[in-house]
């Protein structure tokens, strides 16, 4: 999911073409209107001191969130010291830069584009539709056997099709199976171990 997603000229968000607006695959709220940044930028003004924020967690899509909520924060007066992107795509980095440029060039110096979130900061994280872009790796446990869920062809079509997890998706189930006293029947979930090491979010099947 990682080299679909991310594989440098060949991921969906590497390959250069584009993806968000009427041109594109699909389109998010802030490429309709410039209000969804001003409602977001208006909820982070209501905190008192802002001193950084991170637009989003991962990837700031075409750069527009960006500049919406950037520009309504200085109409309100309430600009961040800093504003960290972080964004791990090359292709979506360089339109951000070029967007951001155009629409607000005397804000350029209050940004920067970073691969992991600081280790510390004040301020707020925004977050836009970023769950279904984390690589994520499917799984089945079944009592204490867990197996890795992958995707092949049977029959022409395609299918879940399962295999021996890997030494950290071992321990990863484990500690979840620890953790809930034990499963019933099967357990299937999705472990991210690029954002959330060790952890992984559940759902039962």
């Amino acid at each position: 999911m990682d080299l679909a997603l991310y594989a440098p000229g060949l991921g969906y968000y590497s390959a250069g073409s584009r993806k968000l607006g009427g041109g594109g695959d699909f389109i998010t709220a802030p490429e309709v209107s410039p209000l969804f940044g001003a409602c977001v930028a208006r909820q982070c003004a209501e905190i008192q001191v802002i001193r950084g924020g991170i637009d989003p967690g991962v990837g700031a899509g075409s750069g527009r969130l960006a500049v919406d909520v950037l520009t309504r924060l200085e109409s309100l007066d309430r600009l961040p010291q800093q504003y960290v992107i972080l964004d791990v795509s090359a292709d979506l980095r360089d339109r951000q830069r070029q967007l951001l440029a155009d629409r607000v060039p005397h804000l350029l110096p209050r940004l920067e584009w970073v691969d992991a979130p600081p280790a510390s900061f004040d301020g707020v994280i925004i977050a836009n539709e970023v769950l279904d872009a984390l690589p994520v790796s499917r799984f089945r446990c079944r009592g204490p056997a867990c197996e890795e869920l992958g995707v092949s062809v049977l029959n022409g079509a395609f299918a879940w099709s399962a295999r021996p997890a890997g030494p950290a998706l071992e321990r990863t189930c484990a500690r979840l199976a620890a953790a809930a006293g034990g499963w019933e029947g099967d357990y299937v979930s999705e472990y991210c171990r690029v954002c959330h090491p060790g952890r992984a979010r559940s759902c039962r099947a």
